[in-house]
């Protein structure tokens, strides 16, 4: 039933706003009910401190959440039972500092944003740590706010740096390909943006927080940025 609901479900963090102090991942059908609750508040396995990105897993239904305050990444399978739970405090690697966003690739490998760390780590199918990239500061490959990440469907991994206007693109393997935008509120300019998504075709969607807007992109903008007429709506 569980693995039914969540392959049909629409899935969202409650940890912003109202809902902050739930500290819970609900789901919802397509009817937009309310199907399953995972965690609650606590420091304990299978509960949170302010869960933020989600990622759900397509072949093997498994759903990973930044667990953000307690600093790891909680992993749970198709029937909504925690099975790894990833990282503790700190800046080893395989340690996080506000894990922030997650996303899977086309290897079934977990890819997570690792906030105040200033990097992005990447796991491999069974959750292993394989590599990381990325370190603060405001030249190309690093990293002033790394948060939102998605990889595209060519195995490039896509990071949006909110507190430098930008996005990042960056090889499967992590090395340091482009990137996309500056601070402002014109074409190809960003005010603090915050999430990035792709379609099953390949256009690639950032959320601009500040400029209240969402950029459409199509495919040909990896690795031609600078293309302006890859801009398609904004």
């Amino acid at each position: 039933w569980y693995q039914r609901r969540v392959r049909e479900a629409v899935v969202s963090t409650q940890s912003t706003g109202s809902d902050t102090d739930k500290h819970v991942v609900k789901i919802y059908g397509r009817a937009a009910h309310e199907v399953a609750v995972l965690g609650g508040p606590g420091t304990s396995k299978g509960r949170f401190r302010e869960p933020r990105g989600i990622a759900y897993n397509q072949a093997t239904g498994e759903l990973a959440v930044c667990d953000t305050e307690n600093h790891r990444v909680q992993v749970f399978d198709v029937q909504g039972h925690l099975i790894k739970c990833i990282g503790t405090k700190g800046k080893e690697r395989g340690n996080f500092k506000e894990p922030i966003s997650c996303a899977y690739d086309k290897w079934g490998r977990l890819l997570v944003s690792d906030h105040c760390n200033y990097r992005v780590q990447i796991f491999d199918s069974h959750y292993q740590y394989v590599t990381d990239f990325g370190k603060y500061g405001k030249s190309s490959g690093e990293f002033w706010g790394v948060n939102g990440l998605c990889s595209h469907s060519n195995g490039d991994i896509l990071v949006v740096d909110s507190d430098n206007n930008c996005l990042s693109v960056h090889s499967s393997d992590g090395r340091f390909i482009s990137v996309f935008g500056r601070k402002g509120a014109d074409r190809w300019e960003f005010l603090y943006p915050h999430s990035v998504a792709t379609d099953d075709v390949g256009n690639v969607f950032v959320s601009d927080w500040g400029n209240h807007r969402i950029h459409i992109m199509d495919k040909k903008l990896l690795p031609y940025l600078e293309q302006e007429s890859h801009l398609i709506y904004y």
